[in-house]
Protein backbone atom coordinates (compact mmCIF):
# COMPACT_ATOMS: atom_id res chain seq x y z
CA UNK A 1 0.00 0.00 0.00
CA UNK A 2 1.44 3.05 -1.29
CA UNK A 3 0.18 6.86 -0.47
CA UNK A 4 -3.61 5.17 0.69
CA UNK A 5 -5.93 8.29 1.51
CA UNK A 6 -9.07 8.27 2.54
CA UNK A 7 -11.37 11.22 2.74
CA UNK A 8 -14.43 11.41 5.10
CA UNK A 9 -16.24 14.91 6.08
CA UNK A 10 -14.11 17.23 7.78
CA UNK A 11 -11.11 15.05 7.77
CA UNK A 12 -8.54 12.63 5.94
CA UNK A 13 -7.86 9.50 7.71
CA UNK A 14 -5.55 8.06 7.18
CA UNK A 15 -3.28 10.41 5.56
CA UNK A 16 -1.13 8.93 2.82
CA UNK A 17 -0.19 6.08 4.42
CA UNK A 18 2.63 3.09 3.12
CA UNK A 19 2.37 -0.16 4.16
CA UNK A 20 4.80 -3.02 2.94
CA UNK A 21 4.32 -6.55 4.53
CA UNK A 22 6.41 -9.47 2.72
CA UNK A 23 5.64 -12.56 3.01
CA UNK A 24 5.84 -14.87 6.94
CA UNK A 25 5.76 -11.27 8.81
CA UNK A 26 3.30 -9.81 11.32
CA UNK A 27 3.10 -6.40 11.18
CA UNK A 28 0.98 -3.99 13.95
CA UNK A 29 -0.19 -0.86 13.64
CA UNK A 30 -0.26 1.58 16.35
CA UNK A 31 -2.22 5.13 16.62
CA UNK A 32 -4.60 6.98 19.06
CA UNK A 33 -8.47 6.69 18.47
CA UNK A 34 -9.50 8.37 15.10
CA UNK A 35 -5.37 7.88 13.51
CA UNK A 36 -7.51 5.56 10.52
CA UNK A 37 -6.11 2.41 11.33
CA UNK A 38 -9.90 0.46 10.86
CA UNK A 39 -10.07 2.48 7.70
CA UNK A 40 -6.63 1.00 6.17
CA UNK A 41 -7.65 -2.44 7.22
CA UNK A 42 -10.94 -1.52 5.39
CA UNK A 43 -9.16 -0.43 2.44
CA UNK A 44 -7.34 -3.21 1.86
CA UNK A 45 -10.07 -5.96 2.69
CA UNK A 46 -12.25 -4.51 -0.36
CA UNK A 47 -14.89 -2.33 2.35
CA UNK A 48 -13.65 1.19 1.83
CA UNK A 49 -12.19 2.55 -1.60
CA UNK A 50 -9.01 4.70 -0.95
CA UNK A 51 -8.96 8.42 -2.74
CA UNK A 52 -5.20 8.43 -3.12
CA UNK A 53 -2.62 6.30 -3.35
CA UNK A 54 -2.58 2.56 -4.76
CA UNK A 55 -2.26 -1.30 -4.13
CA UNK A 56 0.48 -3.66 -5.05
CA UNK A 57 -0.35 -7.07 -4.62
CA UNK A 58 2.19 -9.98 -5.25
CA UNK A 59 3.94 -7.20 -7.52
CA UNK A 60 1.43 -6.13 -9.37
CA UNK A 61 -0.52 -3.08 -9.49
CA UNK A 62 -4.06 -3.87 -8.18
CA UNK A 63 -7.82 -2.73 -7.83
CA UNK A 64 -9.75 -4.02 -4.69
CA UNK A 65 -13.60 -3.06 -5.35
CA UNK A 66 -15.00 -5.42 -3.04
CA UNK A 67 -14.44 -7.76 0.13
CA UNK A 68 -15.29 -10.68 -2.17
CA UNK A 69 -12.53 -9.31 -4.48
CA UNK A 70 -10.33 -9.66 -1.53
CA UNK A 71 -10.99 -12.61 -0.82
CA UNK A 72 -10.68 -14.54 -4.07
CA UNK A 73 -7.12 -12.85 -4.40
CA UNK A 74 -6.67 -14.39 -0.44
CA UNK A 75 -6.69 -11.09 1.65
CA UNK A 76 -9.03 -12.40 4.36
CA UNK A 77 -10.45 -9.79 7.19
CA UNK A 78 -11.21 -10.09 11.28
CA UNK A 79 -13.17 -7.33 12.00
CA UNK A 80 -14.21 -6.39 15.85
CA UNK A 81 -17.44 -7.24 15.25
CA UNK A 82 -17.04 -10.87 14.08
CA UNK A 83 -19.04 -12.14 10.96
CA UNK A 84 -20.04 -15.02 12.45
CA UNK A 85 -23.54 -16.95 12.37
CA UNK A 86 -24.45 -17.55 15.90
CA UNK A 87 -27.23 -20.20 15.84
CA UNK A 88 -24.82 -22.49 13.23
CA UNK A 89 -22.41 -24.82 14.29
CA UNK A 90 -18.72 -24.56 14.26
CA UNK A 91 -17.66 -25.79 11.04
CA UNK A 92 -21.05 -24.46 9.16
CA UNK A 93 -19.20 -21.06 9.92
CA UNK A 94 -15.40 -22.18 8.86
CA UNK A 95 -16.80 -22.97 5.38
CA UNK A 96 -19.39 -20.66 4.98
CA UNK A 97 -19.75 -19.19 2.03
CA UNK A 98 -17.01 -21.33 0.00
CA UNK A 99 -19.13 -25.14 1.23
CA UNK A 100 -17.31 -28.14 0.02
CA UNK A 101 -19.77 -29.64 -2.49
CA UNK A 102 -19.99 -32.71 -4.63
CA UNK A 103 -22.93 -32.70 -7.30
CA UNK A 104 -24.63 -29.89 -5.70
CA UNK A 105 -24.80 -31.45 -2.19
CA UNK A 106 -22.37 -29.55 0.94
CA UNK A 107 -20.23 -32.48 1.85
CA UNK A 108 -20.68 -31.70 5.85
CA UNK A 109 -18.16 -34.52 7.09
CA UNK A 110 -15.28 -32.51 4.86
CA UNK A 111 -16.55 -29.39 6.63
CA UNK A 112 -16.08 -30.78 10.07
CA UNK A 113 -13.00 -32.72 9.39
CA UNK A 114 -11.68 -29.58 8.09
CA UNK A 115 -13.06 -27.32 11.36
CA UNK A 116 -11.69 -29.88 13.64
CA UNK A 117 -8.01 -29.67 11.55
CA UNK A 118 -8.15 -26.34 11.81
CA UNK A 119 -8.60 -25.59 15.87
CA UNK A 120 -6.27 -28.04 16.35
CA UNK A 121 -3.88 -26.68 14.26
CA UNK A 122 -5.07 -22.96 16.43
CA UNK A 123 -3.90 -25.02 19.67
CA UNK A 124 -7.85 -25.60 20.99
CA UNK A 125 -9.02 -29.19 19.72
CA UNK A 126 -11.59 -29.09 22.46
CA UNK A 127 -13.45 -26.26 19.93
CA UNK A 128 -15.02 -29.58 17.76
CA UNK A 129 -16.64 -28.56 14.83
CA UNK A 130 -20.44 -29.38 15.97
CA UNK A 131 -20.07 -26.74 18.56
CA UNK A 132 -22.90 -23.73 18.28
CA UNK A 133 -20.66 -20.94 17.79
CA UNK A 134 -23.13 -18.84 19.72
CA UNK A 135 -22.48 -20.62 23.00
CA UNK A 136 -18.65 -19.65 22.49
CA UNK A 137 -16.56 -17.05 24.24
CA UNK A 138 -15.63 -14.28 22.50
CA UNK A 139 -12.22 -15.64 22.29
CA UNK A 140 -13.83 -19.13 20.91
CA UNK A 141 -15.61 -17.40 18.37
CA UNK A 142 -12.79 -14.83 17.10
CA UNK A 143 -10.59 -18.70 17.27
CA UNK A 144 -13.45 -19.75 14.89
CA UNK A 145 -13.04 -16.58 12.72
CA UNK A 146 -9.50 -17.20 12.59
CA UNK A 147 -9.84 -20.82 11.16
CA UNK A 148 -12.22 -19.87 8.68
CA UNK A 149 -9.69 -17.40 7.47
CA UNK A 150 -7.23 -20.12 7.23
CA UNK A 151 -9.49 -22.39 5.66
CA UNK A 152 -9.71 -20.27 2.27
CA UNK A 153 -5.89 -20.55 2.20
CA UNK A 154 -5.65 -16.64 2.70
CA UNK A 155 -2.30 -15.39 1.71
CA UNK A 156 -2.98 -12.25 3.94
CA UNK A 157 -4.52 -12.08 7.46
CA UNK A 158 -5.74 -8.98 8.87
CA UNK A 159 -7.06 -8.64 12.04
CA UNK A 160 -8.86 -5.38 13.36
CA UNK A 161 -7.94 -5.37 17.36
CA UNK A 162 -6.96 -9.50 17.32
CA UNK A 163 -5.75 -9.37 21.06
CA UNK A 164 -9.03 -7.64 22.39
CA UNK A 165 -10.98 -10.73 23.44
CA UNK A 166 -8.61 -13.93 24.10
CA UNK A 167 -6.85 -14.73 27.04
CA UNK A 168 -3.56 -13.70 27.72
CA UNK A 169 -2.72 -17.07 27.15
CA UNK A 170 -4.62 -17.82 23.79
CA UNK A 171 -2.75 -15.17 22.21
CA UNK A 172 -0.16 -16.77 21.10
CA UNK A 173 -1.84 -19.06 19.53
CA UNK A 174 -3.09 -16.53 16.89
CA UNK A 175 0.59 -16.43 16.04
CA UNK A 176 1.29 -19.54 15.49
CA UNK A 177 0.20 -20.60 12.19
CA UNK A 178 3.55 -19.96 10.45
CA UNK A 179 7.20 -20.17 12.09
CA UNK A 180 8.46 -17.25 10.72
CA UNK A 181 5.82 -14.85 11.54
CA UNK A 182 8.07 -12.12 14.04
CA UNK A 183 11.83 -11.63 13.72
CA UNK A 184 12.36 -12.09 18.00
CA UNK A 185 10.27 -14.53 19.95
CA UNK A 186 10.56 -13.36 23.76
CA UNK A 187 8.82 -15.19 26.12
CA UNK A 188 8.96 -17.66 29.32
CA UNK A 189 9.82 -21.09 30.30
CA UNK A 190 6.66 -22.75 31.63
CA UNK A 191 8.76 -26.12 32.02
CA UNK A 192 11.20 -24.39 34.07
CA UNK A 193 8.20 -22.77 36.21
CA UNK A 194 6.92 -26.32 37.03
CA UNK A 195 10.65 -27.60 37.51
CA UNK A 196 11.97 -24.69 40.41
CA UNK A 197 7.99 -24.92 41.76
CA UNK A 198 8.95 -28.62 42.49
CA UNK A 199 12.46 -28.25 43.62
CA UNK A 200 11.52 -25.33 45.83
CA UNK A 201 8.35 -26.96 47.39
CA UNK A 202 11.16 -30.51 48.05
CA UNK A 203 13.46 -28.48 49.44
CA UNK A 204 10.86 -27.46 52.04
CA UNK A 205 9.58 -30.75 52.48
CA UNK A 206 13.22 -32.40 53.12
CA UNK A 207 14.16 -29.42 55.23
CA UNK A 208 11.37 -29.86 57.45
CA UNK A 209 11.77 -33.63 58.05
CA UNK A 210 8.63 -34.52 56.10
CA UNK A 211 9.74 -38.06 54.43
CA UNK A 212 6.29 -38.67 52.09
CA UNK A 213 4.47 -35.30 51.53
CA UNK A 214 1.10 -34.35 50.14
CA UNK A 215 1.69 -32.02 47.55
CA UNK A 216 -1.22 -30.45 45.69
CA UNK A 217 -1.72 -28.64 42.25
CA UNK A 218 -3.81 -26.23 41.31
CA UNK A 219 -3.23 -26.09 37.44
CA UNK A 220 -4.72 -23.63 34.44
CA UNK A 221 -6.34 -25.04 31.77
CA UNK A 222 -5.40 -28.57 30.85
CA UNK A 223 -5.69 -28.48 26.81
CA UNK A 224 -3.14 -25.64 27.05
CA UNK A 225 0.44 -26.59 26.17
CA UNK A 226 1.50 -24.11 28.55
CA UNK A 227 -0.24 -26.01 31.36
CA UNK A 228 0.79 -29.43 30.40
CA UNK A 229 4.61 -28.10 30.65
CA UNK A 230 4.24 -26.60 34.02
CA UNK A 231 2.90 -29.46 35.31
CA UNK A 232 5.34 -32.21 33.46
CA UNK A 233 8.09 -30.00 35.06
CA UNK A 234 6.68 -29.76 37.99
CA UNK A 235 6.25 -33.71 38.27
CA UNK A 236 9.58 -34.32 37.54
CA UNK A 237 11.34 -31.94 39.91
CA UNK A 238 8.81 -33.98 42.27
CA UNK A 239 9.82 -37.35 41.31
CA UNK A 240 13.46 -37.03 41.47
CA UNK A 241 12.92 -35.82 45.10
CA UNK A 242 11.40 -38.95 46.01
CA UNK A 243 7.92 -36.99 45.99
CA UNK A 244 4.58 -37.46 44.12
CA UNK A 245 2.20 -34.60 43.17
CA UNK A 246 -1.36 -34.92 44.22
CA UNK A 247 -4.40 -34.02 44.67
CA UNK A 248 -4.76 -32.19 41.49
CA UNK A 249 -7.13 -29.74 39.88
CA UNK A 250 -7.56 -27.56 36.76
CA UNK A 251 -8.39 -23.48 36.86
CA UNK A 252 -8.57 -21.49 34.06
CA UNK A 253 -6.97 -18.69 35.50
CA UNK A 254 -9.65 -16.84 36.87
CA UNK A 255 -10.19 -15.98 40.39
CA UNK A 256 -13.33 -17.68 40.08
CA UNK A 257 -12.19 -20.95 38.89
CA UNK A 258 -9.06 -20.49 41.47
CA UNK A 259 -11.75 -20.52 44.02
CA UNK A 260 -13.69 -23.47 43.22
CA UNK A 261 -11.20 -25.44 42.14
CA UNK A 262 -9.17 -25.27 45.21
CA UNK A 263 -12.13 -25.49 47.75
CA UNK A 264 -12.95 -29.41 45.96
CA UNK A 265 -9.06 -29.59 46.01
CA UNK A 266 -9.02 -28.75 49.99
CA UNK A 267 -12.14 -30.38 50.57
CA UNK A 268 -10.50 -33.97 49.02
CA UNK A 269 -7.51 -33.16 51.13
CA UNK A 270 -8.19 -33.11 54.78
CA UNK A 271 -4.14 -32.48 55.66
CA UNK A 272 -1.68 -30.92 52.89
CA UNK A 273 2.15 -30.13 53.51
CA UNK A 274 2.33 -27.93 50.26
CA UNK A 275 0.58 -26.48 47.43
CA UNK A 276 1.60 -24.98 43.98
CA UNK A 277 -0.54 -22.90 42.36
CA UNK A 278 0.12 -21.78 38.29
CA UNK A 279 -1.24 -18.84 38.00
CA UNK A 280 -1.39 -15.76 40.47
CA UNK A 281 -4.58 -14.08 39.03
CA UNK A 282 -6.20 -17.28 40.00
CA UNK A 283 -4.48 -17.36 42.81
CA UNK A 284 -6.63 -14.61 44.51
CA UNK A 285 -9.58 -17.14 44.25
CA UNK A 286 -6.72 -20.14 45.95
CA UNK A 287 -6.13 -17.64 48.15
CA UNK A 288 -10.01 -16.78 49.19
CA UNK A 289 -10.71 -20.80 49.31
CA UNK A 290 -7.65 -21.52 52.00
CA UNK A 291 -9.03 -18.33 53.63
CA UNK A 292 -12.66 -19.64 54.23
CA UNK A 293 -11.54 -22.99 54.83
CA UNK A 294 -9.45 -22.18 57.52
CA UNK A 295 -6.48 -23.99 56.24
CA UNK A 296 -2.82 -22.33 57.33
CA UNK A 297 -1.09 -26.40 57.94
CA UNK A 298 0.68 -25.89 54.71
CA UNK A 299 3.36 -23.67 52.52
CA UNK A 300 2.04 -22.49 48.88
CA UNK A 301 4.34 -21.09 46.47
CA UNK A 302 2.27 -18.86 43.39
CA UNK A 303 3.50 -18.65 39.97
CA UNK A 304 3.95 -15.42 37.29
CA UNK A 305 4.76 -12.67 39.70
CA UNK A 306 1.81 -10.53 40.97
CA UNK A 307 2.65 -7.56 43.78
CA UNK A 308 -0.37 -9.10 45.53
CA UNK A 309 1.25 -12.90 45.90
CA UNK A 310 4.98 -10.51 46.23
CA UNK A 311 3.55 -8.72 49.39
CA UNK A 312 2.07 -11.53 50.92
CA UNK A 313 5.49 -13.89 50.61
CA UNK A 314 7.19 -10.30 51.83
CA UNK A 315 4.77 -9.91 54.92
CA UNK A 316 5.29 -13.98 55.58
CA UNK A 317 2.51 -13.99 58.09
CA UNK A 318 0.17 -16.98 55.90
CA UNK A 319 0.56 -20.13 54.02
CA UNK A 320 2.20 -18.39 50.93
CA UNK A 321 6.30 -18.55 51.20
CA UNK A 322 7.19 -17.73 47.58
CA UNK A 323 6.07 -17.22 43.75
CA UNK A 324 7.90 -18.73 40.22
CA UNK A 325 7.92 -15.88 38.17
CA UNK A 326 6.78 -16.08 34.36
CA UNK A 327 8.55 -12.81 33.98
CA UNK A 328 6.48 -10.12 34.01
CA UNK A 329 8.61 -7.44 32.85
CA UNK A 330 9.51 -9.25 29.43
CA UNK A 331 7.21 -6.86 27.39
CA UNK A 332 9.05 -4.00 28.39
CA UNK A 333 12.21 -5.99 27.50
CA UNK A 334 10.35 -6.80 24.31
CA UNK A 335 9.91 -2.81 23.45
CA UNK A 336 14.07 -2.13 24.33
CA UNK A 337 14.93 -5.39 21.55
CA UNK A 338 12.50 -3.81 18.98
CA UNK A 339 14.37 -0.80 19.54
CA UNK A 340 17.47 -2.14 19.03
CA UNK A 341 16.36 -3.81 15.77
CA UNK A 342 15.05 -1.39 14.48
CA UNK A 343 18.51 0.75 15.14
CA UNK A 344 20.46 -2.54 13.78
CA UNK A 345 21.99 -2.75 17.15
CA UNK A 346 23.10 -6.46 18.78
CA UNK A 347 22.59 -6.66 22.71
CA UNK A 348 25.74 -4.97 24.38
CA UNK A 349 28.61 -7.17 25.73
CA UNK A 350 27.22 -9.96 23.29
CA UNK A 351 29.45 -11.32 20.83
CA UNK A 352 26.72 -11.64 18.32
CA UNK A 353 26.25 -8.99 15.77
CA UNK A 354 22.53 -9.38 15.69
CA UNK A 355 19.53 -10.07 18.14
CA UNK A 356 19.11 -13.52 18.70
CA UNK A 357 15.69 -15.11 17.14
CA UNK A 358 14.40 -16.43 20.21
CA UNK A 359 14.96 -15.40 24.11
CA UNK A 360 13.42 -17.25 27.06
CA UNK A 361 13.06 -15.48 30.09
CA UNK A 362 14.25 -17.36 33.48
CA UNK A 363 11.48 -18.56 35.59
CA UNK A 364 13.13 -16.60 38.90
CA UNK A 365 11.96 -18.04 42.13
CA UNK A 366 10.77 -15.26 44.73
CA UNK A 367 11.34 -15.71 48.53
CA UNK A 368 11.25 -13.96 51.60
CA UNK A 369 14.79 -13.62 51.18
CA UNK A 370 15.06 -12.02 47.59
CA UNK A 371 11.62 -10.73 46.94
CA UNK A 372 12.79 -6.59 47.73
CA UNK A 373 14.57 -7.05 44.05
CA UNK A 374 11.44 -8.02 42.40
CA UNK A 375 8.79 -5.82 43.28
CA UNK A 376 9.42 -3.25 41.13
CA UNK A 377 7.93 -5.59 38.29
CA UNK A 378 5.53 -7.03 40.10
CA UNK A 379 1.70 -6.58 39.01
CA UNK A 380 -1.60 -6.42 40.14
CA UNK A 381 -3.67 -8.95 39.82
Amino acid sequence: MTGIGKVFPGVRTPDRVDLEVAEGEVHRLLGQNGAGKSTLIKVLAGAHQPDDGEITWRGAKTALPSPVAALRLGIATMYQELDLVPDLPVAENVVLGHEPARFGFTRRRAARDLARALMARLGHPEIGPDREVGRLSAAGQQLVSMARALARDARLIVMDEPTAAPAADEVDNLFRVTPLAYRLWIGGDNYRRGVNAGEYIAARMKAGNIADPIIGEVAGIDSLPLTQERSQGFRDASQRAGFSVGPRVSASFTSESGEQQTANLLQSAPELDALWDHDDDQGIGVMAAIDSAGREEFVMVGGAGSRNMMDLIKADSGVVKATVLYSPSMASSAIALARLLGQAKGIGDVAEHDIPASITTYSAVVTKENVDQYLDVGFDS
